[in-house]
């Protein structure tokens, strides 16, 4: 009962939750699309970009014809399953050294460090293009309608987003299930099984497959993991007392599923879901 969750660990009675994803920031004006960040990584960081278009053109098969060729209607779901869409007995097939000792112990082979180069070190790139990106919040205006909508009710809001519009523009608190300013920003894959290889090769091919194993294990999202870590925001004492559910420019992908169905499973079945949909034209135009 409603009393019942009252009573459960304190906490004060919430009626609605909001899950915000990148639609949102594109409907205030902000430049967050993916293809906004790969032109902010072919102006800062145009070397690092080169790899990452040769490996998803020679690696990534699945994700070649959408985003290696520079299609418009890509989102960052697509962005983050790249991650995790390498070959990566291909990977280790090309670049492979016969003739090194069986106990070398230097570095992977630079080719292969610099195709993994942007999912190894993806929490660099994405802190310098928030911080852009943060700034021009200023510039933007609050919306009548979202102020209102924040303001009916006590409320939880869940971002997937990195930026920090809903704090300045809306003065509210928000839990950034993936980073934030001055955090860890988290961006990966779905794929657990992808680094699993199996080899007795020896020598730089060896410290090959042990990099290629640490790469998918470095950009896999372990959802569970991250759930766990916030373990007071999913719990029935939380989200118990959830009657309405807004979901505001987040696309639902795969990737993100697992959190989604873990609200689902602690509000129940009673509560209503609003979810912002748009046309094709607009889908295109705001992811």
């Amino acid at each position: 009962s409603d009393r019942d969750r009252k009573k459960e660990g304190g906490a004060r009675m919430v009626q609605e939750l909001f899950i915000i994803g990148n639609g949102f920031d594109l409907y205030h004006g902000l430049a967050t699309r993916y293809t906004d960040f790969i032109e902010y990584m072919k102006s800062h960081y145009p070397e690092e970009y080169g790899w990452l278009y040769d490996s998803i053109r020679r690696y990534s098969l699945d994700y070649w014809d959408l985003i290696g060729k520079g299609q418009d209607h890509i989102i960052w779901s697509d962005m983050e399953n790249v991650l995790g869409s390498f070959e990566p007995l291909e990977l280790l097939e090309e670049h492979r050294d016969w003739n090194t000792s069986e106990d070398y112990k230097g570095p992977a082979s630079e080719e292969i460090r610099h195709l993994l180069n942007f999912g190894m070190n993806v929490n660099e790139y994405l802190h310098g293009w928030i911080k852009e990106l943060n700034r021009d919040i200023s510039s933007v205006q609050s919306r009548q309608w979202i102020s209102r909508l924040f303001e009916e009710k006590e409320n939880l809001i869940l971002s997937f987003n990195y930026t920090l519009t809903i704090e300045k523009l809306y003065r509210k608190p928000v839990l950034h299930i993936h980073g934030r300013k001055r955090e860890k920003l988290i961006m990966g894959h779905g794929n657990y099984n992808g680094g699993d290889i199996q080899s007795d090769n020896f020598g730089i091919n060896l410290v090959n497959e042990r990099y290629v194993k640490r790469y998918f294990h470095g950009t896999y999202k372990n959802c569970q993991k991250i759930m766990e870590k916030h373990a007071g925001f999913f719990s029935k004492s939380t989200l118990g007392g959830i009657r309405k559910v807004y979901v505001l420019g987040h696309s639902l992908n795969n990737v993100d599923m697992p959190y989604i169905r873990r609200i689902l499973e602690l509000i129940g079945r009673e509560a209503e879901w609003r979810i912002v949909c748009y046309d094709e034209e607009s889908r295109r135009q705001y992811q």
